[in-house]
């Protein structure tokens, strides 16, 4: 018996759904790089940092000044936005929430959050007086259009943007698994106050965890100003799709970041292919919500150890 041939109709839904799903997996490599970041800040102080939208948007505009005022070739952008960003990072933690470590505050996560909020809008409002609220663009690494499997479109930039996140992500793994800096984060993750008790310095750890989270965050801006641009309030909604990555994966999980960052990009590609592109912004928040109906620690939460 002969097969039956494939209609025309079927194939071109086939091929419509791979490039959704390869596109999503492009963008949620990204996404990855900005929750891990966020979420190495949680796993380690068990705080939220409302700055790290603002992160995002130093790097990108970073970057931006890096090329015009240099002329710097776009990785060297990157990685200067990436200094720039450990710096800011750095600065936040080592200045700013100083009294966390240096004090006894009755509450220190609600003065995390008041600080960081306010330094987010400060960072904002300071970028659209000096910077003006106009859009920014340059030229990325690869402007031009690659094909894949010969129906699969996609930009240069964006492949780009997905390998230098895949090249950080492994470089963040390798330093928590494989370093001492990591094994003291990861001991942080488990007890800070037993941690505390044996010697490990806390205030200097988490100095670093917010110059590596600043770092991850701006090169994640970096790379994809020449896709969306640079503006002012360009990290507002990547504060959010950072918290729902951060939710999804588990609170204090790395592994999770990088589960809940491809979720949340292949959840927007399908979404916004098979339903409705004006909604892309809800689908992340709806699956976080049926996430947490059945798992409340998210996908692989982990549980602070009592000494």
């Amino acid at each position: 018996m002969r097969r039956p041939k494939s209609s025309p109709k079927s194939l071109l839904d086939m091929q419509t759904a791979v490039q959704t799903l390869i596109l999503g997996t492009a963008i949620g490599g990204v996404y990855a790089l900005m929750g891990v970041g966020l979420n190495l800040i949680f796993g380690v102080m068990r705080v939220a940092n409302f700055a790290h939208g603002a992160l995002y948007m130093i790097g990108g505009y970073a970057a931006y000044y890096l090329t015009l005022a240099t002329g710097a070739p776009m990785p060297v952008a990157v990685i200067g936005a990436m200094v720039v960003g450990g710096c800011v990072g750095y600065f936040v933690n080592a200045i700013l929430l100083r009294p966390v470590y240096r004090s006894r505050l009755e509450r220190p996560s609600e003065f995390t959050l008041i600080v960081t909020f306010a330094l987010s809008l400060m960072a904002t409002s300071a970028a659209a007086v000096f910077l003006t609220p106009n859009y920014r663009k340059f030229e990325g690494m690869w402007p031009d259009t690659i094909t894949l499997f010969g129906f699969v479109s996609m930009s240069g930039d964006r492949a780009v943007a997905f390998v230098t996140a895949l090249i950080l992500l492994c470089a963040l793994l390798w330093l928590v698994h494989f370093t001492d800096l990591g094994r003291g984060w990861r001991a942080l993750t488990q007890n800070r106050m037993g941690a505390d008790i044996v010697g490990v310095d806390v205030f200097r750890l988490a100095n670093l965890a917010f110059a590596t989270s600043g770092a991850l965050a701006a090169a994640a801006g970096a790379v994809l100003v020449p896709l969306y641009l640079a503006y002012p309030t360009m990290g507002e909604s990547v504060i959010v799709k950072s918290f729902v990555i951060v939710v999804l994966g588990g609170l204090g999980s790395i592994a999770g970041s990088l589960v809940g960052g491809f979720l949340l990009g292949w959840a927007e590609a399908l979404g916004s292919v098979y339903i409705g592109s004006g909604y892309t912004d809800i689908y992340g928040l709806v699956i976080m919500l049926v996430v947490l109906l059945f798992l409340p620690r998210g996908l692989f939460g982990i549980s602070e150890r009592e000494v």
